[in-house]
């Protein structure tokens, strides 16, 4: 079997030189163009074949990321995913699920054992798992990057989405339509990124010129109903023209029952979402999203973490993602309702 060491004897070279280059990545474009192509062409010639589990077993480390996620099956983390997975070098994902163990000695033996160079965890609402996940991983120099989620570590490596901007966004978008009587749900359980929203939203409406009466601010618990907000929808007056649902969830239920009792959708009440799944494209009128960017996200989580990598690093880093309009027919610009609503 040829190895490095034949190369460089060959070339006259040192094998550090030879294994650099032959490594590939940024260390490898320190050396001259020449001396690169040489060394390439002769390992061809030579025909030098790679050995992975060497390299992992000197180094304790491969070209492999593992992914983690609560919910590897669902279309928000196949999103995360499908932008990990176009990255076009040399590193290939790994996919742990967890399940609901949150035991972070088992991620680290998983590590350990397999030779992983860094995890990407997504969709995890335990802060103190997370918290103590991180210390565990860096005590052992492999780096941990946080996509999306709503767990925001201080001194960690996260890409997340912007959920401020996804408020503001919602409201501009209503707002462009001539509504001027809007009201905001969302979920009291997931209260700090659905907070920033509507922290962005009423930041929004003030440039506007306008103020969003607490009246308009429909909070319900994680079991809400349809019937329970089309109630609340009822008893708010006036009533509002224009709602921004939290979650895509929320607003399909809403659509289907408000329709159900005579409203109409956009013509009595524009409706907007977060959340670009394709179950929004199922139901009508379709809905207008605003799309997190998930497999964005889950490209420039890619992107941080092999940087941190090939750096030996593990330097915090913060990034913000913002949202994409994707405008549909569940929003429409205000008319003037004829008669009563049901």
């Amino acid at each position: 079997m040829i190895t490095q060491k034949d190369i460089a004897k060959k070339l006259d070279l040192s094998r550090a030189t030879v294994s650099t280059i032959l490594g590939g990545g940024e260390a490898a474009k320190k050396f001259r163009p020449e001396i690169r192509e040489r060394v390439l062409n002769t390992a061809r010639e030579m025909e030098y074949a790679h050995n992975d589990l060497a390299c992992s077993l000197r180094t304790g480390r491969s070209n492999v990321i593992g992914f983690i996620s609560q919910s590897i099956g669902n279309e928000y983390s196949a999103q995360l995913l499908s932008g990990i997975e176009k990255d076009e070098t040399d590193f290939f994902v790994k996919v742990i699920s967890i399940r609901h163990e949150h035991d972070e000695k088992v991620i680290l033996d998983i590590c350990l054992r397999q030779f992983l160079s860094g995890i990407i965890l997504y969709d995890e609402e335990d802060r103190s798992f997370v918290e103590r996940l991180s210390r565990c991983l860096s005590k052992e120099g492999i780096p941990l990057v946080m996509a999306c989620g709503d767990i925001n570590l201080e001194n960690g490596i996260r890409v997340l989405s912007d959920v401020l901007q996804a408020g503001q966004l919602a409201f501009e978008h209503l707002y462009s339509l001539g509504h001027r009587n809007m009201a905001f749900l969302h979920h009291c359980w997931n209260l700090e990124p659905e907070m920033l929203m509507l922290d962005g939203f009423r930041k929004a409406a003030k440039l506007g010129g306008i103020e969003v009466p607490v009246r308009n601010i429909w909070t319900y618990g994680e079991h809400f109903s349809p019937q329970d907000v089309y109630k609340t929808f009822l008893e708010t007056f006036p009533h509002p023209d224009a709602l921004f649902c939290s979650t895509v969830f929320q607003a399909i239920g809403i659509m289907n029952y408000f329709q159900i009792q005579g409203v109409r959708i956009p013509d009595d009440l524009s409706i907007i979402t977060r959340g670009n799944m394709k179950f929004s494209l199922s139901c009508y009128p379709r809905l207008t999203v605003l799309d997190e960017t998930l497999s964005l996200i889950g490209k420039k989580s890619m992107n941080i973490l092999k940087e941190r990598i090939m750096r030996n690093s593990l330097d915090p880093y913060l990034e913000y993602v913002p949202h994409e309009l994707i405008v549909r027919e569940s929003t429409g610009k205000i008319r003037k309702k004829k008669g009563k609503l049901p």
